[in-house]
């Protein structure tokens, strides 16, 4: 199960870091109002890649080894909170190319029975629960550190509809739990009951023809 109070700690400690530096604050904020505009309307693994990648270009090099360190050990959480310690994510050393920072993302697969592990790039080659679990950890982080600027809502439309019934239930824990300790508030469109029972505020929306009826239920 994710220690939320761990991920929270973590997130904090990076946030005194940013503080620290108060010429590179600004700087980060900055890249991060404009990521968030962009990762709202999207649940794309890709499209969120070609953001991080981005943001980590505004960093110096020093900010861009402890964002690297935090952001792979939060990821990792989650997933092992969903997925029961199948996978951990990993990030490569930020590389430039073409005057751009270059990063490879992947997840790693723990094949216990055998004990061994396998990368996977979670985009190509893994099963699209993992994605959009991963996509939206990706997601949530960088809200996150967002809200004391803007109102931390993410909006998810059927974003987890590619997961295993199997993980359903963990996946809707996660979200119970993270709202609790955060403050973070997640609007989900779904049609699965697993998400509905643990939701805090429940709507029905109906449409018939042309006219569609919004019902809160509690």
């Amino acid at each position: 199960m994710l220690n939320v109070d761990k991920l929270i700690e973590a997130v904090e400690s990076y946030k005194k870091f940013v503080y620290l530096n108060q010429g590179q604050r600004q700087k980060l904020l900055d890249s991060l109002v404009s990521v968030r505009k962009e990762l709202c309307s999207t649940q794309e693994m890709e499209h969120i890649y070609i953001k991080l990648q981005k943001f980590f270009q505004s960093l110096g090099t020093t900010e861009q080894q402890k964002l690297r360190i935090w952001v792979q050990k939060v990821v990792t959480y989650g997933l092992e909170s969903v997925f029961e310690d199948k996978f951990y994510f990993t990030i490569s050393e930020p590389e430039i190319k073409a005057n751009e920072v270059s990063l490879d993302f992947a997840v790693v697969e723990v094949d216990r029975e055998n004990n061994k592990t396998i990368e996977c790039d979670p985009y190509d080659e893994m099963g699209g629960g993992v994605a959009d679990v991963l996509s939206f950890l990706l997601q949530f982080l960088l809200v996150f550190l967002l809200r004391d600027r803007v109102q931390p809502i993410i909006f998810l439309d059927e974003a987890f509809k590619h997961l295993s019934t199997q993980y359903a239930i963990n996946m809707a824990k996660l979200l119970s739990e993270l709202c609790a300790k955060t403050g973070m508030q997640i609007v989900l469109v779904t049609h699965s009951n697993v998400y509905i029972d643990f939701a805090d505020t429940l709507y029905y929306v109906s449409k018939d023809g042309f006219v569609t009826t919004v019902e809160r239920v509690r």
